[in-house]
């Protein structure tokens, strides 16, 4: 056996690093912390456009000449300020919580990643065992060609023929080591610290859980959006700007202290186009969400019936099937090396595993990425769906 596997096998033997491990340092990726300062720059640049308190200063030198009088320099000094005839603070709070959520929705989806990727492995390294034990009856075949050439018992195109089925079993087990060591590269892109020492036990979801809404973070994420506009436009219609100006001017002959307050008596055109692209915006995330609502509907649909499938047709004759193709293997082993056997047909039996093999692989591989892309689309807590 090649070297690569045994060390893969050995790997996937030691409890070290298991997919909650993972979760767990999801939260300290480049990728989550990334999500987080954008989702708070975002918030503070709302804060900004939201409220600017518009600080003022300002002063003026004259020189004034009286007819018959004094004449001199004059001055004048001022500072002021603008304030909201109402409170910012509902919106802070539903445009904080919108980005709570969008965080929560964030890691969610990383974990769903870390979940696809990890799950992956395991097929994978379950799919390179099983061409590994087929790879040891090859070698030992192609033993048996290459002694019964020297005594005269097969053909020197027995032997190339045991020698390009080994060969090409080989291909298909170093494409099998690339994919395993892409799949560690997507992990260790998320969490550096991955050993790449897994514990490929039942990965599967609880399916009560996943399609339990819930579940789903998008729902809660997309109210908190709707909400967050909603206060926007509450605001639009009852804070005002108001201006406050204090001053202080010294004359020739007077000193003086003032204060000005100045109050907007109608919204202007831009804060009507504000307040009507509040109310499309609205309108769109309302829209968007009752599209989401119907999508997952059909999506959920599609999946329960999807792994209903799997279970009762591919799942519940796989291990018949492997028992079968084992004692094809088997039996054409023994008519072999009993003489009563070409080694055509003794390889064609082979390449029946082999076929089996990748067909289950493709099976368990699309059963697998299509819950994640599920579970990918609608923010669903992986922790609560996984057993």
């Amino acid at each position: 056996m090649r070297p690569i596997l045994l060390a893969l096998f050995a790997a996937a033997l030691l409890q070290a690093q298991d997919i909650r491990w993972l979760f767990k340092e999801a939260q300290k990726s480049s990728q989550y912390k990334a999500a987080v300062e954008r989702l708070e720059a975002e918030g503070l640049e709302k804060r900004a456009e939201l409220f600017d308190p518009s600080y003022r200063i300002g002063g003026g030198v004259a020189y004034a000449d009286e007819d018959g009088g004094d004449n001199g320099l004059e001055y004048e000094i001022g500072a002021g300020r603008d304030f909201y005839l109402g409170s910012l603070k509902g919106v802070f709070e539903s445009d904080a919580e919108y980005r709570e959520f969008a965080k929560k929705s964030e890691l969610a989806r990383i974990k769903v990643r870390l979940w696809r990727l990890y799950g992956n492995y395991c097929i994978l390294l379950e799919t390179l065992k099983a061409k590994g034990e087929l790879g040891l009856v090859y070698d030992e075949i192609a033993r048996q060609i290459a002694k019964g050439v020297s005594l005269g018992e097969f053909s020197a195109s027995d032997a190339i023929m045991a020698s390009l089925a080994l060969d090409t079993l080989n291909l298909q087990i170093t494409e099998l080591e690339t994919q395993i060591a892409q799949v560690e590269a997507g992990i260790r892109s998320i969490v550096p610290a991955f050993d790449a020492q897994y514990v490929c036990g039942d990965l599967r979801p609880d399916f009560d859980e996943l399609f339990n809404a819930n579940n789903s973070l998008l729902w809660s994420l997309m109210d908190a959006k709707a909400e967050a506009i909603r206060s926007q436009i509450a605001t639009q219609k009852r804070v005002r700007l108001v201006g406050v100006d204090v001053g202080y001017s010294d004359e020739l002959d007077t000193k003086r202290g003032s204060i000005a307050l100045s109050i907007p008596l109608f919204a202007g055109p831009g804060a009507e186009s504000k307040k009507a692209a509040l109310l499309k915006r609205l309108s769109a995330a309302l829209h968007t969400t009752e599209s989401l609502k119907r999508e997952y509907g059909e999506d959920t649909k599609v999946l329960h019936t999807r792994l209903r499938i799997y279970k009762e047709h591919v799942q519940a004759t796989e291990r018949s099937i492997r028992l079968s193709a084992d004692t094809l293997i088997r039996q054409s082993r023994m008519r072999f090396e009993a003489g009563e056997e070409s080694l055509v047909e003794m390889l064609k039996a082979i390449e029946t595993k082999l076929a089996l093999i990748e067909t289950i692989l493709e099976l368990k591989l699309k059963r697998h990425n299509a819950v994640a892309d599920y579970m990918d689309k609608y923010a669903i807590d992986i922790e609560r769906v996984i057993k």
